[in-house]
């Protein structure tokens, strides 16, 4: 720099190298180190997958009878949970006498959304490894309570997800759960991991 510049030139380049810099940003792929970052995919799911994620819902989640929650795994890799019934004592929460939906059943619902959509996505072909891994796991569910959730029906979770991680077979998630009126009661993130398949044994 010398002093011949002007302030208003000074402020002209530096202008220039903000905006150079932003439009860099936009255009260059995001990496940490060497390692991708994840990314969003675009995700079509078949009425077999779909299927198959509604059995393993079914098999694997006693809380989801206990709870009465009702599972649905849309194409586009997007899910909901709807509660068919809210008047159990499992479903009550708050201090005495209050109609709310406890949190402990809230948390539990998140952790069951992720983990299906997860299960989901690692038998497409473009989800995770090939469809070589498939049996996921919720390693993080962290929810945000932002007002109570009224025992009122209908109460609906939906969930979609925002980025993979193919090498490490991991798939981030975002999870809303509204009251009757709409509201949205509490929001989520969630993080699943998937391990490969066992290897069959060889008699």
């Amino acid at each position: 720099m010398t002093l011949d510049n002007k302030p208003a030139d000074l402020v002209a380049a530096a202008a220039d190298a903000a905006t150079a810099a932003a439009a860099a940003a936009k255009t260059a792929p995001a990496t940490t180190g060497a390692v991708t970052t994840a990314t969003k995919p675009v995700l079509h799911l078949t009425q077999a997958q779909i299927a198959s994620t509604h059995s393993f819902f079914r098999d694997n989640f006693g809380f989801a009878a206990a709870t009465h929650a009702r599972l649905t795994i849309h194409p586009d890799a997007t899910a909901t949970i709807h509660l068919l019934r809210t008047d159990l004592p499992l479903h009550y929460g708050g201090r005495s006498g209050e109609q709310v939906l406890n949190g402990c059943v809230i948390a539990g619902l998140y952790d069951m959304i992720v983990g299906s959509l997860a299960h989901s996505l690692g038998a497409h072909p473009e989800g995770i490894d090939d469809g070589v891994r498939n049996n996921a796991a919720t390693m993080n569910v962290s929810v945000n309570f932002m007002r109570p959730c009224p025992l009122e029906l209908p109460v609906v979770m939906s969930a979609r997800v925002d980025s993979v991680a193919r090498r490490a077979g991991i798939v981030y998630v975002s999870a809303e759960m509204k009251d009757a009126q709409g509201r949205t009661c509490s929001v989520c993130t969630g993080i699943a991991k998937y391990a490969p398949r066992p290897k069959a044994v060889m008699a």
